[in-house]
């Protein structure tokens, strides 16, 4: 995956993840434990020194595009699921054009900068690519670039993006509109579900017997499962509504809100 043939670089970045795996600690210290193992004797890297492992970082980045297609062929298909999160961690240093300053972002410290830096594993969490980003991105502003990765890089001709409000925003989805083969699956925000419901597009009386309701704004028939209503509105055109009832969520709203008064 790193390199089909044996190089030097290769080499250093081998003991690099094998140091991180079972003795982690900076590059300074990977490179002082290196000979007191039989790891470098086994790699053939006695004599490296830490202008070698900065020099091996940079041949591997670039290297990261070929490395990401081949993980991505391996453990990425057609009709399959890959798994996407973003998140942060502080930065020390003054350097870094991606570190910014960021609030209310998991996994930095109070008053330091942060890099963002965005995960896509398989079904079974390995890792196939990472994205780093500024510090100060949120969620929803790397949507796009994962779904054109998905599709530009690895070749997937479909793709269904399926998150949650925080994530899959009305700005995104609008972008996402104009490419070929990108579909989603979200959550209304309940502002929006109030206004189906003020203009009269979602009638409450349609849960009286049943627990879901669905529309196919691309057709009046065609999509809709049978014993399941249609739901149409002009703001959706060839969107397809579901809404759903659920009690369980009724009853502990009921008790919360209760609990406030």
């Amino acid at each position: 995956m790193i390199s089909s043939r044996r190089c030097r670089e290769r080499d250093i970045i081998v003991a690099l993840i094998v140091e991180r795996l079972i003795h982690p600690g900076s590059k300074l210290a990977t490179l002082r434990t290196l000979g007191s193992s039989t790891l470098a004797e086994d790699l053939e890297l006695a004599d490296v020194d830490v202008h070698e492992i900065y020099a091996a970082l940079a041949w591997f980045t670039k290297r990261q595009p070929f490395i990401e297609k081949n993980l991505a062929k391996a453990h990425l298909s057609e009709g399959g699921m890959a798994l996407y999160d973003l998140s942060s961690n502080s930065y020390y240093g003054k350097t870094c054009s991606l570190a910014t300053f960021a609030r209310g972002k998991k996994g930095r410290k109070k008053g330091i900068p942060c890099i963002a830096y965005g995960v896509m594993t398989d079904p079974d969490g390995r890792p196939v690519a990472v994205s780093t980003y500024p510090g100060k991105t949120g969620d929803p502003a790397t949507v796009l670039d994962q779904a054109t990765k998905l599709q530009n890089r690895f070749g997937l001709s479909r793709v269904i993006l399926v998150a949650d409000r925080g994530m899959l925003r009305n700005s995104q989805i609008k972008n996402l509109k104009d490419y070929h083969g990108i579909g989603w699956i979200t959550a209304m925000k309940t502002f929006h579900l109030r206004g189906l419901v003020e203009s009269g597009h979602l009638p409450m009386s349609l849960f009286d017997e049943k627990n879901l309701a669905e529309s196919h704004g691309a057709s009046k028939t065609e999509g809709v499962p049978s014993g399941s209503t249609e739901i149409s509105s002009p703001d959706y055109p060839g969107e397809r509504l579901i809404a759903c009832f659920n009690p369980l969520l009724q009853g502990r709203r009921k008790v919360k809100r209760e609990s406030l008064i």
